[in-house]
């Protein structure tokens, strides 16, 4: 599934304009990775194969020509690699400890190859085309399984869906899927699969109603209940969607990510308490899950609990140097704190990593009232006027501009 904390793709411009079911494909193959400083990521005319888009830290990109430009967060590197396939034309290197978000040239190429606009008719109905040799001789492997054992068939299923996707190719995963379901005795896991080939093509409907009929035919099966909760998730269904994620939890209580779901899920049904639980399950079970714990952190910070908040923004921050919402978030305990003097550090650098957050620019505000910089104080409450969606921080500092300016 993608991560909500990806960088948005369509806001760089070498993706500009391309198809709204590829860049969705594309986000959900984006991979963060940490480098250490003084680690060099690419070398001159190296093939590195990837394009990667900085979420902290500072590399340093050297030319063949000599000429060297600093990189911080948001800066992109690695173009002419992922779009050309071209070797690289700079050296780079991390100044300081820094984590990535990077996408390989395969998955581009994938996401060339999914259409766009409307789905599909369904397999049966689609005009022949090159693929229908392969479906056939899929289906005949299967129909040969089917005399052996359901065990067989669910693993070359499996094997067969996992080399489509590693191939980009989740409409074939589709053509394949849509006729394994209607030969596999119990195929709740080929639904499950069926449901991930429809989501990372855009069919979100589709994919919700794959994932529910997967959960009918077997609700034992732990990964299709979390998908079916995500699911639901992303359609406004928050109860629905913790009830399967409760469920999914139950049945493997082994999986980092399915408590963080289910925290993100408890925290959009207002229960706080039962979001921290999860969260903090999440990242006990895997200290990476750096998500889970900003999470918990800010539910200590708006419980009161600021000791609690601010080791684990400290913690993040060790982890991820440059993380916005760690940042922003010991800025916010310095205001809460009448420290505006060390607010302000934490809550320049969050703003400078995330320009676009309005709760940032709010917060700045604060702080440099409390600094006895109204005029900048104004300025910032009009930026975050300007960048909020949420009508309560708006009208709030708007207030407070119109305030200041009395």
């Amino acid at each position: 599934m993608i991560n909500s904390n990806a960088p948005r793709l369509h806001e760089y411009p070498p993706f500009l304009g391309m198809a709204d079911n590829a860049i969705r494909y594309l986000q959900s193959r984006l991979r963060r990775y940490h480098f250490r400083a003084g680690q060099v990521i690419i070398e001159f005319d190296k093939r590195g194969q990837f394009m990667a888009i900085i979420e902290n830290g500072e590399m340093m990109l050297e030319t063949g020509e000599g000429d060297r430009r600093l990189l911080k967060a948001g800066d992109a590197f690695g173009e002419e690699m992922l779009f050309v396939g071209a070797p690289s034309a700079s050296r780079v290197v991390a100044r300081m400890d820094a984590s990535l978000w990077v996408l390989e040239r395969k998955d581009l190429l994938i996401a060339r190859n999914i259409p766009d606009g409307a789905p599909p008719a369904p397999a049966p109905r689609r005009s022949p085309s090159r693929l229908r040799p392969w479906v056939i001789a899929l289906v005949a492997i299967l129909m040969t399984l089917v005399i052996l054992s359901p065990e067989w068939i669910h693993f070359v299923n499996r094997k067969l869906n996992d080399l489509f996707l590693s191939a980009g190719r989740p409409d074939m995963a589709e053509a394949f899927l849509e006729f394994a379901v209607r030969l596999t005795p119990v195929p709740a896991q080929e639904y499950d699969s069926l449901g991930y080939a429809l989501y990372l093509q855009g069919k979100q409907s589709e994919a919700l109603a794959a994932f529910e009929e997967a959960v009918q035919r077997d609700p034992e099966l732990a990964s299709a209940q979390g998908n079916l909760g995500v699911a639901l998730l992303q359609q406004a269904d928050e109860r629905r969607a913790v009830e399967h994620l409760q469920k999914a939890v139950d049945l493997d209580p082994g999986r980092a990510e399915v408590y963080f779901n289910l925290g993100n899920a408890l925290l959009a049904v207002d229960d706080p308490q039962a979001a921290a639980i999860a969260y903090r399950r999440a990242f006990d079970l895997d200290p990476n899950q750096i998500e889970a714990k900003i999470g918990w952190a800010g539910i200590q910070m708006l419980q009161g609990e600021l000791e609690l908040a601010q080791s684990a923004w400290e913690q993040v921050l060790l982890a991820e140097p440059g993380n916005a919402l760690a940042m922003r978030g010991l800025g916010v305990i310095a205001v809460l704190e009448q420290q505006p003097s060390q607010a302000l550090p934490n809550l320049l650098a969050a703003r400078l990593a995330d320009p676009l957050d309005a709760s940032t620019h709010f917060y700045i505000g604060l702080a440099l009232e409390a600094l006895e910089n109204p005029a900048e104080a104004a300025i910032s409450y009009e930026q975050a006027a300007a960048l909020s969606d949420d009508p309560q921080l708006k009208n709030l500092a708007k207030a407070n501009v119109e305030r200041l300016q009395q």
